[in-house]
């Protein structure tokens, strides 16, 4: 394994344990709600939203009634959102966050303390380095959609030259079909006239 390789696989593991330590921090202060996922979602979508009913935030966040319902039970009974009666409809219920929910959206994980053991000159050197990967994750992230783009054009072009095949098979079975049709049209004549003259003689 060479020193290239190395360094993969210490990013790699690098990634693995802030996901852990991200993790066990909202677990020690929120219960483990996760801001990307789940409960999470839905309190960082209710943060745009104002007097937003439980029917329209379904709908906004394309879940089912079942599946919302029981995810607004929970924050509910953690303090995160409260729900009332409509006051237009008796049949709805209005969602919204409470003080407790703003603080998650505004709480995240404390980092800084991962560079207390670091001299000022190891941090610059490690910010340079982080932002080299930055940009070359930036550059990678860039090829990788226009190749997606690409391919997808390429698929669409593919598929109109096969429509485009298909009415050309289908005009000539159809050009086939007139022919054959004419074709029995002067049979069918032709006997006619056979017939026309056998009946004159």
């Amino acid at each position: 394994m060479d020193g290239t390789e190395n360094l993969a696989e210490t990013f790699l593991e690098m990634h693995h344990l802030m996901h852990e330590y991200h993790m066990a921090w909202y677990l020690k202060n929120f219960g483990g709600i996760d801001p990307k996922h789940g409960q999470g979602r839905i309190l960082k979508a209710l943060s745009h939203l104002d007097a937003v009913t439980q029917k329209e935030l379904g709908f906004i966040m394309e879940m089912r009634p079942q599946s919302l319902g029981e995810l607004l039970q929970k924050l509910e009974a953690h303090g995160y959102i409260s729900r009332r009666r409509s006051p237009r409809d008796k049949r709805s219920l209005i969602v919204e966050l409470t003080e407790k929910g703003e603080q998650f959206l505004h709480s995240r994980p404390v980092y800084e303390s991962l560079f207390d053991d670091m001299s000022e000159d190891e941090r610059e050197n490690l910010r340079c380095s982080f932002q080299k990967i930055g940009d070359k994750l930036k550059e990678l992230t860039i090829a990788l959609e226009n190749e997606g783009k690409e391919d997808e054009n390429n698929a669409v072009n593919e598929n109109n030259e096969v429509d485009e095949n298909d009415a050309v098979d289908n005009n000539d079975a159809v050009d086939n079909n007139d022919a054959v049709d004419n074709n029995d049209a002067v049979d069918e004549n032709d006997a006619v006239d056979e017939n026309d003259e056998k009946i004159i003689h």
